[in-house]
Formats: structure tokens, C-alpha cells, sequence
């Protein structure tokens, strides 16, 4: 889903929320919106994704990207420790840096390296992208 989509959806749906304590649903909303994006097509691959959290809310993630400068097809499937709010807010940025991530890493272990730098302020090592 774009961004800009995704933004669109996530006002219209606060426009039903009221302000009584509705924002656990809106997380909700938010997580299965980014849980639910569509699967780019790979010719040698058929993927499928889904996410059945314990509690409300959870740190489990799965990703399909393409990227098509490179030529690569990512899968990913992690689970951020926690639960609720707390995990699926790390969820997210997990989710958000390894998409910035794939169009500037070679292999995975670069990109796991650069991951898990992150998180704890040591910046990422980011080599040229190709362009064609």
C-alpha cells in the first residue's frame, strides 16, 4: 500500500473513531492495513502472508518487496519480543527500515547488520544504489 494511501485510509477511519478510547482499534486498523499489503508478483514464487496475533496487537511481521532496480525478491518474517502496543509500534519501524533498506543492501546479512544497527543509534552502513 503507498503511503499516501495508507494515510488517506488511516484519517477516514479516524474521522469514525471517537476520542472515548478507541486508539487500541485504531492500532489495530493500522497493523492489519500493513499486515494485508498486497504481495508483489514473483514468476518462480507463490506467497501468501497472514498474522494471527495472541492479543490485540503483536510484533509479528512478514514482507514481500521487490526491488526492481536490483532485480531482487525479499521475503522477511520476524517477531519483535513483546506484545501489544509496545511491539507493534517496533513492528513498524522494523517494518518501515527494512523497506528504506533492501534498495541499498547486496545481501541479506548486510541488510540484517544494518537492521539491527538501528535500533540502537549506530547508524547504518550505506553503500551506493545502482541506478540503470
Amino acid at each position: 500500500m503507498k503511503t499516501n494511501e495508507l494515510l488517506h485510509q488511516f484519517r477516514k477511519y479516524l474521522n469514525t473513531v471517537d476520542d472515548s478510547g478507541h486508539e487500541l482499534q485504531a492500532a489495530e486498523f493500522i497493523q492489519k492495513m500493513l499486515l494485508d499489503d498486497k504481495i508483489p508478483p514473483c514468476p518462480s514464487l507463490s506467497c501468501a502472508g497472514i498474522s494471527l496475533p495472541a492479543y490485540r496487537l503483536s510484533g509479528d511481521y512478514y514482507d514481500f518487496i521487490y526491488d526492481s532496480v536490483n532485480g531482487r525478491y525479499w521475503i522477511f518474517v520476524g517477531d519483535v519480543m513483546g506484545k501489544g502496543i509496545p511491539a507493534s509500534l517496533l513492528m513498524v519501524m522494523v517494518r518501515a527500515t527494512v523497506r528504506v533498506l533492501t534498495h541499498y543492501n547486496q545481501k541479506p546479512s548486510e541488510l540484517v547488520r544494518n537492521v539491527n544497527n538501528f535500533p540502537t543509534g549506530k547508524g547504518w552502513l550505506l553503500p551506493r544504489r545502482k541506478t540503470h
